[in-house]
């Protein structure tokens, strides 16, 4: 059974706001060892589709990077969307 944004309900689905050093701020789900990120695209909006690795500033974001950023968390699967 699915739960909201297609996680699976197996592990703890988390989530919050990231803002990469170029100040581009991102929404981030982290669930079942996959990190999701949607950059900001208005003042109360986010893009559709997720990004993949990279910043829209052409830096590359780490799951460690998100993942401790957002919750002081270590990353320890490394299954997800080519991170």
């Amino acid at each position: 059974m699915s739960g909201r944004n297609g996680a699976s309900g197996r592990g703890p689905v988390r989530s919050g706001d990231w803002q990469c050093n170029c100040g581009q701020g991102y929404r981030v789900l982290a669930a079942d060892g996959v990190v999701w990120m949607w950059p900001k695209n208005s003042a109360a909006g986010f893009r559709v589709e997720p990004i993949g690795e990279e910043c829209v500033c052409g830096a590359r974001i780490t799951r460690g990077t998100v993942l401790s950023g957002l919750f002081g968390a270590s990353v320890i699967s490394t299954a997800s969307r080519g991170w």
